[in-house]
């Protein structure tokens, strides 16, 4: 079998399993194929899935070349074929990576194999998103005290206004993206 045959069969397979993968409750990604994973092309062995938005499924994972853990975003394969929507990730680990600031996960690189686009950005550790923080608090009886509110609102305001200094505008702006410390 010709290369260009198998990459062609791996394709199809990788798509096969994105329309089928869902009703076995499988991800593609965690399959333990070694071919077509971020794993295998980029020097990343992803550890386990720990989030999911309207832009992609986010994984823990370890950065095999530097052993450090990461957080890597993965664009859905159901928005690869639209442009708009590649376009749009690109531009945005583009424009993350050019910020530095505390209160900004920093992106550390963006990668493309057949199929997939990813970024890579720094793994928070122990955090949690304002709205888990919300949903545990509610469940609880309680609310954030005035000055964890305060302290959570001028961190974010801060971010915000630097990043939009920078020619950024975050257009998303909502409790579940945004990392609050355990």
């Amino acid at each position: 079998m010709t290369l260009c045959r198998l990459f062609f069969r791996l394709l199809f397979f990788r798509r096969l399993w994105g329309v089928f993968g869902f009703f076995l409750q499988i991800d593609f990604v965690h399959a333990d194929v070694g071919v077509g994973t971020v794993e295998a092309i980029a020097g990343y062995r992803l550890v386990r899935k720990i989030g999911e938005g309207g832009m992609g499924h986010i994984y823990e994972a370890r950065q095999l070349s530097l052993d450090r853990r990461v957080a890597i975003k993965i664009l859905p394969l159901e928005m690869v074929g639209d442009e708009s929507v590649v376009k749009r990730f690109e531009r945005e680990a583009k424009a993350t990576a050019r910020l530095s600031h505390e209160h900004i996960v920093p992106v550390y690189d963006f990668g493309k194999i057949p199929g997939e686009y990813f970024m890579v950005m720094e793994y928070i550790e122990g955090g949690e998103t304002l709205k888990q923080r919300l949903l545990t608090l509610s469940d609880q009886g309680q609310r954030l005290t005035i000055e964890q509110t305060l302290d959570i609102m001028i961190k974010l305001a801060d971010a915000l206004a630097y990043a939009h200094g920078k020619g950024m505008v975050h257009r998303d702006i909502k409790p579940a993206n945004v990392l609050v410390p355990s």
